[in-house]
């Protein structure tokens, strides 16, 4: 099958921009909160261990104190402050607007001089919003194609990609049953 190619100029403004990050950001803390709720809770049984053990030095125990204090707090002020982070950087690479180019193997955005490649098959998920399509590029990166201004072709095989990276569970039997093995 040929590489089909579709290039397009995409507006990006201050408004889906700031949308994307928000969305990223709760995508990630919904996604890692159980180990957060652990690490803080392991931060506070390791401080009353510390103040439980005699012969713990006062040092010890102010720092992991402070480890059991400030986890909770730091981890709801990252959730609102991590949004406008990305989207400052974002918004300095991207706007007005950015040159994308979709394919059915990859994306290219170019804005500013700069570009950015990506082979669909690197990418952790695609995610489809009613305004963009939401790229994860690594766990802490992200990138979005704007829907408005994208051709339905180009939605499509976005699309496309975003079936290819949902791979099967191999733990889970096929509905026929095989060969010498009973069915259920």
């Amino acid at each position: 099958m040929a590489d089909r190619t579709f290039g397009f100029e995409a507006a990006y403004d201050d408004a889906i921009i700031d949308n994307a990050a928000k969305t990223f950001v709760r995508r990630l803390f919904r996604k890692y909160l159980w180990l957060l709720v652990v690490a803080c809770i392991l931060n506070i049984v390791g401080f009353v261990f510390v103040l439980i053990l005699p012969g713990t030095s006062k040092v010890m125990t102010a720092a992991i104190g402070m480890l059991a204090a400030l986890g909770p707090v730091y981890f709801p002020w990252a959730y609102l402050r991590l949004p406008k982070t990305f989207a400052a950087a974002m918004k300095q690479g991207l706007k007005p607007n950015a040159h994308l180019s979709v394919s059915s193997s990859s994306f290219t955005i170019s804005a500013k001089g700069r570009s950015f490649s990506k082979p669909w098959t690197d990418l952790r998920a695609i995610l489809e919003f009613p305004d963009y399509f939401l790229l994860v590029v690594a766990p802490l990166a992200f990138t979005f194609i704007p829907k408005k201004d994208t051709p339905p072709e180009a939605q499509q095989l976005i699309r496309e990609a975003s079936r290819l990276l949902v791979q099967p569970n191999p733990t889970i039997e096929r509905d026929a049953p095989q060969a010498g093995r009973p069915s259920l």
